[in-house]
């Protein structure tokens, strides 16, 4: 089934890549001016330079899989062994400006071309070169968009990606199933964008697209402000390719930061193992706890690291209680005189919830009315009356009592009075 798909695709392929390689095109980056245009590298310095794109080589097994075009066949940017590729635009190429509202730059001159990624706007100043039929070709500053394959492609260095062999596919779409746009030679320099999987994502300077006529209108000459938005379009671009590189720089150093953290979590772990092997007084486990509470500030929440960490973390909690434990366990029983410390308990007065306590007394007077005292030890301590008559007091002569109630004392000469409000009897009469 492979070989026949290859046998169907192959003079498909060539006759797709021969049509895009008429009208005598030269390359994107070295116009007949002999000066590089704006926006692609020179060779030296790939930041601010042109790529070369190196020799075409001959026929030879393809490395780049099924569907790929097969090696010797024509293409767009390249022309026979030894010579550069070219890009599909003529000696003098034109500005010219975008008038469809947005469009897809094909990878090859004819309707059922696949197309480029990017997208061309209404009022875009794009070069054009000279008319392949109902199609011209299309130059934007660095190149259209495509992918290589990093089996066949260095590493990025200092943002530009090589190519590894000879007729390396560089692709619309990271998929290694359909026709390339075209095949580079070895050595071939691309600007780095991004990668996605096993794919390098770049732009090529030399990379052939064209537009329909209805979709791009040429202008004679040049004029400013053509100029100015070619230079502007060059900027726009030439800052995504920096864009990208800064963020694969950011990106490496977040590696390499999260690496090393990875490394100290390591080594927090096997100290710490160490220190849970070691009699529970001799353990150290302050110091591995410091340290990861400094880790866990640097590494990102939600990680699998940070994760990590808080194990560990919750790990060291344990081992210090179960130290803890084991010393309380070990330590000598202190003796303690219990004896001692036992104090006589306070025995409280059960009469001094009265006001006074005695035996009562009646007296009949000689004169006026008759009285009762209360007596302790034969001596009168007050004269009681029960102004509420609550109380018969008649009925406790003789009865030792305890009284709570108001005290008072009319005159100084005389014994103080004691009102009964409440009356309790302590003893009956003695005999």
């Amino acid at each position: 089934m492979d070989a026949l798909r290859a046998a169907v695709l192959a003079p498909a392929v060539v006759a797709a890549l021969a049509a895009a390689a008429v009208a005598q095109p030269v390359t994107n980056s070295t116009p007949p001016s002999g000066n590089p245009p704006s926006g692609n590298p020179p060779s030296g310095n790939p930041r601010s330079g042109n790529p070369a794109t190196g020799t075409a080589a001959p026929a030879a097994p393809n490395p780049n899989g099924p569907g790929a075009a097969r090696p010797g066949a024509a293409q767009p940017g390249a022309t026979s062994p030894g010579e550069r590729p070219k890009a599909g635009v003529s000696a003098a190429p034109r500005f010219a400006k975008v008038v469809v509202e947005e469009v897809q730059p094909r990878c090859f001159p004819g309707p059922r071309s696949p197309v480029f990624e990017d997208r061309l706007v209404q009022g875009q100043v794009v070069r054009v070169g000279s008319a392949q039929g109902d199609y011209l070709p299309v130059l934007l500053p660095l190149g259209f968009t495509g992918y290589v394959h990093k089996k066949f492609a260095s590493a990025p260095a200092d943002g530009i990606v090589r190519t590894t062999g000879d007729n390396v596919s560089f692709r619309y779409r990271p998929r290694a199933s359909e026709v390339p746009a075209l095949l580079l030679p070895k050595d071939t320099p691309l600007y780095y964008l991004s990668e996605e999987g096993d794919w390098w994502r770049v732009l090529f300077p030399d990379a052939p697209a064209f537009l329909a006529r209805g979709e791009v209108q040429p202008f004679p000459s040049s004029n400013a402000g053509l100029r100015a938005s070619w230079a502007e379009l060059e900027k726009v671009r030439r800052g995504r390719w920096q864009d990208a590189l800064a963020s694969r720089d950011r990106a490496e150093a977040e590696a390499a930061a999260l690496a090393a953290s990875r490394d100290e979590l390591a080594q927090l772990t096997q100290r710490f193992r160490d220190e849970a092997l070691k009699p529970s007084d001799e353990q150290d486990l302050s110091s591995v706890q410091r340290a990861l509470t400094e880790l866990l500030a640097e590494l990102p929440e939600g990680g699998i690291e940070h994760g990590q960490a808080l194990v560990l973390e919750e790990e060291i909690k344990r081992q210090r209680l179960l130290a803890r434990a084991l010393a309380i366990t070990s330590e000598e029983p202190v003796t303690r005189d219990r004896a001692a410390e036992i104090l006589e308990p306070e025995v409280a007065d059960p009469l001094a919830r009265f006001d006074a306590v005695g035996w009562l007394r009646y007296h009949e007077a000689a004169r006026g009315p008759d009285y009762y005292t209360l007596e302790k030890g034969g001596r009168p301590l007050f004269l009681v009356a029960c102004s509420s008559g609550r109380y018969d007091l008649r009925m406790f002569d003789g009865v030792e009592i305890g009284i709570q109630g108001s005290k008072s004392q009319p005159e100084v000469d005389r014994i103080r009075e004691l009102d009964v409000l409440r009356l309790e009897v302590l003893q009956l009469g003695r005999d």
